[in-house]
């Protein structure tokens, strides 16, 4: 089993859609358990239509029994779903507990942690999950916010290997990859995507957007990849004119 934390130092900046989209990925091949821990903020049951849960991550951590925590996902045999609690704290939460419980999973070949920003769950979760990808944005107020989650790390001694991803990366600005890993420090970060901003991920921007997950996907399974780029349509000169 391969747990993997999804964490951003912004919000708004897709944390949660690339985290659902790569779960949703890995499930077409292994069966997937993905994780909401944001505790008071869930938005991934939304996504996945299993907001009626009964049970949440708080009853999981209390030794209920995982059968009735984990939701199965509509019309994907291999993808499960446990949720965060929408009245528990993070010091209600026995890490201690999903750890071993998690442990006692056999059937999942991979766990998907949607973590959110905060010092005391990210620092929880490092003890159990594998590695994280931290999700960033090609801008100041992103990459500060982003040097604050690797001050945690280095804070609390957390040596887990980090991949980031930049997301809504401007295609026509250039991108330096070297002047990136300046950004970040440490030898366990390693830069895997950078995907570009889509205006409308739920319908005509789908299947490209999703290149960019299953190129992550390949990184999660251990191989090497190669940075995509997006295609560029040739502008018509009315679309010019109209800025579209």
């Amino acid at each position: 089993m391969k747990k993997i934390g999804i964490i951003s130092g912004k919000g708004g900046s897709g944390k949660s859609i690339i985290a659902s989209s790569l779960a949703k990925e890995l499930s077409k091949e292994s069966n997937t358990l993905l994780i909401d821990s944001d505790l008071g903020f869930r938005t991934l049951d939304l996504m996945l239509n299993c907001e009626n849960t009964i049970y949440d991550i708080y009853d999981f951590s209390m030794g209920i029994e995982d059968e009735m925590c984990i939701n199965k996902v509509e019309d994907n045999e291999k993808l499960n779903f446990l949720c965060a609690s929408q009245s528990k704290t993070v010091d209600d939460i026995d890490f201690s507990k999903i750890k071993d419980n998690l442990d006692t999973l056999s059937k999942y070949e991979y766990v998907i942690v949607d973590i959110p920003r905060d010092e005391k769950t990210i620092v929880a979760w490092a003890d159990i999950v594998d590695e994280f990808i931290l999700i960033t944005e090609d801008n100041d107020i992103s990459l500060r916010l982003t040097d604050k989650i690797m001050y945690i790390f280095i804070k609390n001694k957390i040596r887990r290997p980090i991949k980031v991803v930049f997301n809504k990366v401007d295609s026509n600005k250039e991108f330096d990859l070297e002047k990136k890993y300046e950004l970040f420090m440490g030898p366990n970060v390693k830069i895997i995507s950078k995907i570009p901003k889509f205006y409308n991920i739920e319908e005509e921007d789908l299947e490209e957007f999703l290149l960019f997950i299953r190129d992550i996907v390949e990184v999660i399974k251990g191989n090497d990849i190669v940075f995509r780029e997006k295609k560029v349509e040739e502008k018509t000169f009315i679309q010019k004119l109209l800025g579209k």
